[in-house]
Parts: structure tokens; C-alpha cells; sequence
């Protein structure tokens, strides 16, 4: 038998079967392919997710329970199976025999040693519902917390819609749950406790491990989008609140006519009457009242915090922090942000508004040999002065390789791969957004990682602007991190005294008390400085003229040169030439606008 293929008839056997894989979350395919094809869909479901969840939980926090309940299912089989063979039996011997059945000795006896067979399996299908029993009695006591990690998956799988860098597998998920089990709070003797501790410290978890990889911009968006699947599972949620605050508040129903008042604008009333239409607790003729209070409403309208106003009628106390949200966002759309902060503040607490620092030393202590470690980048971010003092705090910056990826430099990269791998170097390809035809290559050379083959020490790091063309399997098993100047003056201090290497701080200026003294204090002024500047770019015109990309470079050449001109100026200060080298060479030499060489 032949068949076409493009332009050339090739031979055809009848048992050729060709399967395609993707790791695409949601593939498109069209219609003519997909009459032509059979399709199956192996992403992970909501109730097969629970179960696994549920499972490695209770090997983990009762191992006694989940072996038994893993022999129940291997004793159940085989009282089947045994079963079966003894009908098959039966049903053959009645069928090859001649004559009279009473006759034959053989089936006779064949059917007596069934019955005794049967009674005793009956009687272990008995003891094993006992059992089954009791073990799903001690596996509920546990599904809650499956049932909460599972919902936290479809919520981190979904990010890649946000970003296309945001990639995530299900292997990296059940690792950082196990991580939780073993690390939360194990009061003794008491289970509701430890259940809770266990929910606190997986959500806490996955929230810090998910920030490392995102983008300042969606970090909100990420907390916001955890609470609302707590609130989900616990049955706090109400899903036409949530809708209408994800839509802006507005879905182009009928608008009641507007009452006559120059602060209210159409879009407000608008997003009020929507409200009124959902005629259910607080909101059941709520634009009506509101038509009667309005000279009360544009008091919370002219105040300077809104949220903290005292509302007509005390409405404001009866109301669920999404419901102020919602109130917000059509009174005052400019504090629906301090509404959103109050949902997340009630429902998981302030450590979920303020993302942890970008800290290197600890995103490598969890990383492998085979799991390459990806800086994501922003306009104008380097990670490579970070990645340099690791380096060097870990004897490895002469056993590193560096390529910049573009045209003609695969062929250094996989070299530098292999030697790396057999070595135990550390490999770092930088800017692999330029080189999107190796990119292929970078997935194959990933997925044949091997730890029995690989060096322990190895080490691939990998650097990249957002880019589609990015695999999406070495985003699922790598550890990513985003490069961008911290968002907020605390952020950005947090995360300039984190990247200091504790050995160094305390060795600098330690010649004498005063040194040291002064150190520190003109440190944290350096600091604080880079931190102001850098906000000020959120500004637009009224930061600075013309924008500018002041990086973590710059701070670095400004704290070495201070350590240097205080240790060898001891005891004397030399202001001046720190102010020149600061704030005319190494931060003014950017400025070109001469209203900003002022500032």
C-alpha cells in the first residue's frame, strides 16, 4: 500500500500509528486537522488533582493508613480475580460435561471447593469494608487541606495567560507542597492545628515562590487572585460580586435615570445601578438609598481616605470586603486599589501585600544539577553583578562559563553545555530571547539532564527577555526569577541590604569603631538614595525630565568606592569626593536633562 506525502508516494503499513505531544495548556487546532485526528486531553482535573494531593498527604502524615489503603486496593483486585477464575471454571467444566452432572466427581467437587472459596473471600470482602472504613475516616480527616492545594495549582496554571513566561508543572507544584508538609508547625496531639498549619504554610509557599518569577506589576494581581480561590473553597465567595468587580463594575444593563449631582459621573451611577441589580443583602434597593443620602455619599466622596469615613447608614459595617471593593470602584475608582488590599489583608493576611525580596542565595539553595535557573528580564536589568558575587561567595567564578547567545553562538553554547555537565561548571547563556532558532536545541539539551550523569555543582543559568518563543518545558522545570527595579522605597531597601554578603558588612571599616559607624550610616544614605531616585521614574515628568535606567550596577560601583575612600581616609571623611564620585559620576554621569543634574 502507498501513500502521499508532499510530493513523493511512500509505502504504507497498515500498523503505522504516529502520536503527537505538546505541553501547550491549551492548544488550537483547526477543524480540519481535527476531524483527521483522535485527541486526548491528559491535563490534570480538579478531582484527579484532589485525590493525588490527598494521597501524598496522608503517606506523609499517616504512612500506616495510606499502606493499608494500598493493600485494601491490591486485596480487592486479587478476591476479584480469584473470583473470576472460579466462575471461568465452573462454566467450563459444565460445559465439556457429558451425561449426567450428578455423575461427575469431578465437578462436584470443583463446585463444593468454590463454595468454601467463595465463603471465605465474602467473608475478607467483609474485614476490608471494616477496614476501607476506617482508613477513608482518618483520609477525610485530611481533605481539606488536598482540597485547597489542588485549587492553588489551577490558579498558578493559569498565570501563563498573563504572561507567556509564567510556566509552571506539576512536578514544581507537588515539590513545593511536600516542602510545606515538611516544614509547617506539628503541635502535638492535635490535628485541627496541624491541618491549619499546613494550609498557612502551602499558601505561603506557593505565594514567595510564584513572586520570585513574577513581575512587580502582577504581584497584586496574584494575591488577589489566591484569595479569591480561598474564598472559593470556603464558600465565602460570591461569584456575581466577583464578576462585576472583574469587569470594572459595568456589563451595559439598563442604567436607571442619574439623580442631578455635578461629582457623580455617568460611569458612577452607571456602576451603581448595576449593584442595585443584583437585589440581594446590602445591595436590594441600594441605588435608591443612595439617591436619598447623596449629600452624605459626597462626604466619603471629598474625603481624603474614603475607606476609613464613616458611610451613610453604617452601610459600611455590613458589608464583606469585596462588597467596599465594589462600593469603591463606583464612588471612587482611585482607592479600588486600597479596597482590593483590604480583601487580601482580611482573608490571608499583610505578608501577602508585601512580596518577600528578591533574595539569589535562597532561590539557588533549592536548585539541582538539572534544574536551570532563568533570570527574566526587564528593560535595562542585569543580573549578572549578582550573579557574580554568588559566584564568588560559592569559589565558583573560575569555574563559570559565559556566552551571550546570537548569531553563530550556538555551537560555543553546547560546548559549554557539555563540558559543564562533565565538570561541574556553571554555564550562563545570557540574552537566549536573541536566539530563537537554538532554542530547540536548549529544550533537548534540558530535558536529557540526568542527575546519575550530570556533576552535582552544574549549573545552568539561563537569561532572557519575555519571549513566546521560549520553551515552554525548560520554563516548567526551571526556577525563574524576574529582574526589575523593586516597586516602593521599602521594597527597594529590603532588597539592596539583602544582596550584601554578611562577611563583607562586617568587615567593612572594621579597622576602627568610628569607620564602622560611619560606614554603616553613609550606607544606608547611599541606599536610601538609589531607592528615592529609582521611584522617581514612576513619575513620569514630574520624576524626572527625561527617564532614566538607574540599575543595581550603579549602587554596587557607589558602595564599593565608599568602603574604599572610608577605609583609607580613616579617620577622616572625604564628603566631597564621595558626593563627586556619586552624584556626578557614577549617577549625574546619566543625566543629560540639566534640570535633572540639579536634583
Amino acid at each position: 500500500m502507498m501513500i502521499r506525502l508532499g510530493d513523493s508516494s511512500v509505502e504504507y503499513n497498515k500498523d503505522f500509528k504516529v502520536y503527537l505531544t505538546t505541553k501547550l495548556p491549551n492548544p488550537h487546532y483547526s477543524p480540519e486537522i481535527c476531524v483527521q485526528v483522535t485527541l486526548l486531553n491528559f491535563m490534570v482535573t480538579p478531582d484527579g488533582l484532589q485525590d493525588q494531593m490527598l494521597g501524598i498527604l496522608v503517606a506523609k502524615e499517616e504512612p500506616e493508613v495510606e499502606k493499608k489503603r494500598q493493600n485494601l486496593v491490591i486485596e480487592e483486585a486479587q478476591s476479584k480475580a480469584q473470583l473470576k477464575e472460579i466462575e471461568d471454571e465452573i462454566l467450563y467444566k459444565l460445559s465439556v460435561s457429558q451425561g449426567n452432572i450428578l455423575d461427575d466427581e469431578e465437578l462436584i467437587t470443583t463446585l463444593a471447593n468454590s463454595k468454601v472459596t467463595s465463603v471465605k473471600i465474602e467473608e475478607r470482602v467483609k474485614e476490608q469494608e471494616k477496614t476501607s472504613q476506617l482508613v477513608q475516616q482518618t483520609r477525610a480527616n485530611y481533605v481539606p487541606v488536598a482540597v485547597r492545594s489542588s485549587a492553588m495549582f489551577f490558579v498558578v496554571a493559569d498565570l501563563c495567560k498573563v504572561e507567556p513566561t509564567y510556566q509552571y508543572s506539576l512536578e514544581w507544584f507537588v515539590e513545593i507542597y511536600l516542602l510545606a508538609i515538611r516544614t509547617a508547625e506539628k503541635p502535638e496531639r492535635n490535628l485541627a492545628k496541624r491541618l491549619k498549619a499546613l494550609q498557612d504554610r502551602f499558601i505561603e509557599l506557593v505565594f514567595q515562590k510564584v513572586c520570585d518569577s513574577l513581575f512587580e506589576v502582577h504581584k497584586l494581581m496574584y494575591s488577589l487572585l489566591l484569595t479569591f480561590k480561598s474564598m472559593e473553597v470556603d464558600g465565602e465567595l460570591d461569584i456575581e460580586e466577583k464578576g462585576l468587580l472583574l469587569v470594572g463594575g459595568t456589563t451595559g444593563a439598563n442604567i436607571r435615570p442619574r439623580p442631578t449631582a455635578p461629582w457623580l459621573t455617568d460611569a458612577s451611577w452607571a456602576r451603581i445601578s448595576e449593584l442595585a441589580d443584583l437585589k440581594k443583602g446590602c445591595w436590594d434597593g441600594f441605588s435608591d438609598r443612595f439617591i436619598e443620602d447623596l449629600e452624605l455619599w459626597k462626604r466619603v466622596f471629598d474625603s481624603d481616605n474614603p475607606m476609613k469615613e464613616k458611610w451613610p447608614r453604617n452601610i459600611h459595617d455590613q458589608m464583606t470586603p469585596l462588597q467596599k471593593s465594589l462600593t469603591m470602584l463606583a464612588v471612587r475608582t482611585d482607592q479600588t486599589i486600597k479596597g482590593l488590599q483590604e480583601i487580601i489583608l482580611k482573608k490571608l493576611g499583610k505578608d501577602f501585600l508585601e512580596p518577600p525580596s528578591f533574595n539569589l542565595d535562597t532561590v539557588f539553595s533549592f536548585s539541582t544539577s538539572c534544574m536551570p535557573l532563568i533570570f527574566v528580564l526587564s528593560s535595562g536589568a542585569d543580573p549578572m553583578a549578582e550573579l557574580l558575587r554568588l559566584a564568588g561567595k560559592l569559589e565558583m567564578v573560575d569555574r563559570k562559563v559565559v556566552v551571550s547567545l546570537g548569531q553563530g553562538q550556538g555551537p560555543k553554547a553546547e560546548a559549554a553545555i557539555r563540558e559543564g555537565k562533565e565538570h561541574g561548571l556553571w554555564v550562563i547563556l545570557q540574552n537566549c530571547h536573541l536566539a530563537v532558532s537554538w532554542m530547540p536545541k536548549l529544550e533537548a539539551f534540558v530535558e536529557e539532564l540526568d542527575p546519575e550523569k550530570v556533576a552535582p555543582e552544574f549549573r545552568l543559568w539561563l537569561s532572557a527577555m519575555p519571549s513566546k518563543e521560549f520553551p515552554v518545558s525548560v520554563l516548567q522545570n526551571g526556577m525563574k526569577m524576574t529582574v526589575e527595579p523593586p516597586k516602593g522605597l521599602k521594597s527597594n531597601l529590603l532588597r539592596a541590604f539583602a544582596s550584601l554578603d554578611e562577611e563583607w558588612f562586617e568587615d567593612a571599616g572594621s579597622q576602627s569603631k568610628a569607620c564602622q559607624h560611619a560606614f554603616r550610616k553613609m550606607l544606608f544614605g547611599l541606599y536610601f538614595f538609589h531607592g528615592l531616585i529609582q521611584e522617581r521614574c514612576n513619575f513620569g515628568p514630574l520624576g524626572w525630565n527625561i527617564p532614566y535606567q538607574f540599575s543595581e550596577p550603579d549602587r554596587q560601583i557607589c558602595t564599593d568606592q565608599l568602603r574604599i575612600f572610608l577605609q583609607d581616609q580613616d579617620p577622616v571623611i572625604p564628603y566631597k569626593a564621595l558626593q563627586y564620585t556619586a552624584s556626578e559620576a557614577n549617577y549625574g554621569g546619566r543625566g543629560t536633562d540639566a534640570g535633572d543634574r540639579i536634583l
